[in-house]
């Protein structure tokens, strides 16, 4: 075990002041290696309401008999032989959240599966029906079952992180690893202050004039949570076409179904029952959650690592704002528990992140 923590310093290419120069970097960085196959498909199934409702996934007062679930996800395979991490996206998101990781994972000899959660993305949503969170670990096993019977990396954003606690819980023996970014075991005051804020925004009156209007502000108060201020400034252009996709993609009773979960999710009482290796990722300026939530994570789970990272892009969106430097630290840790050389540690890693002209 450590006696103190070990800081690990990174260097990230500042292009804050010129916009092209960065989109063609990131284009360059996140293009998909020629050799790699990619498949999208949606997987469809059918339920009798009866027995979603008797395992306490849905409720509703006008709900159809017959539910049809269409979930979007896509496989890009390196080799079907490499091993498969599956990538759970946060609130509000879709799976091009990992768009900054795919290629490097790819690269590292990783096939990968990305999926829009129920209601998010290019998945179905049906209308009239509140979901439980055990929604989503429910259909993603069935997702992950028709793609690999081998173990695999499970990685979860912000809310995806608390759909993998919950598959961990269920289906531990399924994993190699779990990888926690971002993401939380219960509220504290600050973080259900700003659910309450969310949630009071996303129970307003809604019809179809001003929906629209709501999601708007839900994108505002979000944005303004998950990324930093410094990022905000330079990438409008950007974040103008991701909200019109927000508005587009996202339905404004499955934000407000989220926010419910978040406000009720604790993992507290199973944390301890998590025995794979597992990895834990935090920045120091997160405005969701402070780097105690990620310590409450690194200390319940008893076979973790813990990360923070040290920069003014280190936000809640760290796999976004810094992702050079998370992926290295990612890769490195993917490849230490695949060589048997994964060792939890009882305090934090420092990594620092410098950019540079």
């Amino acid at each position: 075990m450590l006696t103190n923590s070990v800081m690990i310093n990174y260097h990230e290419k500042d292009y804050s002041n010129n916009f092209m120069e960065y989109a063609r970097a990131v284009s360059k960085y996140c293009r998909i290696p020629d050799t790699c196959t990619k498949e999208k498909a949606k997987y469809k199934f059918d339920f009798d309401k009866k027995e979603l409702i008797e395992n306490k996934l849905i409720s509703g007062d006008d709900i159809p008999e017959t539910l049809n679930f269409e979930i979007s996800y896509e496989k890009i395979i390196s080799d079907p032989k490499n091993c498969w991490i599956v990538m759970i996206h946060g609130f509000g998101g879709d799976s091009s959240s990992w768009s900054y990781q795919i290629s490097k994972l790819l690269k590292n000899n990783f096939n990968v599966l990305i999926l829009d959660l129920y209601g998010h993305g290019n998945s179905n949503f049906i209308e009239n029906v509140d979901y439980d969170v055990k929604l989503h670990v429910f259909y993603l096993n069935k997702i992950i079952e028709s793609v690999t019977k081998e173990k695999f990396f499970l990685v979860g954003f912000s809310y995806g992180g608390i759909i993998c606690q919950l598959y961990a819980k269920e289906y531990q023996s399924k994993l190699n690893a779990l990888i926690l970014v971002s993401s939380f075991s219960h509220k504290d005051k600050i973080f259900e202050n700003i659910l309450s804020s969310w949630q009071e925004t996303l129970c307003l009156n809604t019809n179809d004039n001003n929906e629209a209007y709501i999601k708007k502000i839900m994108y505002k108060l979000t944005i303004s949570s998950i990324f930093s201020s410094h990022y905000i400034e330079n990438n409008s252009s950007s974040l103008k076409m991701l909200e019109n996709t927000y508005v587009k993609k996202n339905y404004q009773l499955i934000l407000r179904n989220e926010v419910t979960h978040l406000l009720n999710f604790d993992s507290s009482n199973f944390l301890k029952d998590i025995t794979i290796p597992t990895i834990i990722i935090c920045g120091v300026h997160d405005k969701l959650f402070s780097t105690n939530i990620s310590l409450t994570l690194h200390h319940s789970i008893k076979t973790s690592k813990r990360f923070i990272f040290f920069s003014k892009h280190a936000s809640h969106s760290l796999n976004i704002e810094i992702f050079s430097s998370f992926n290295k630290i990612l890769i490195n840790q993917l490849k230490k528990i695949q060589n048997n050389k994964f060792r939890p540690t009882k305090l934090p890693f420092h990594v620092h992140c410098e950019t540079r002209k």
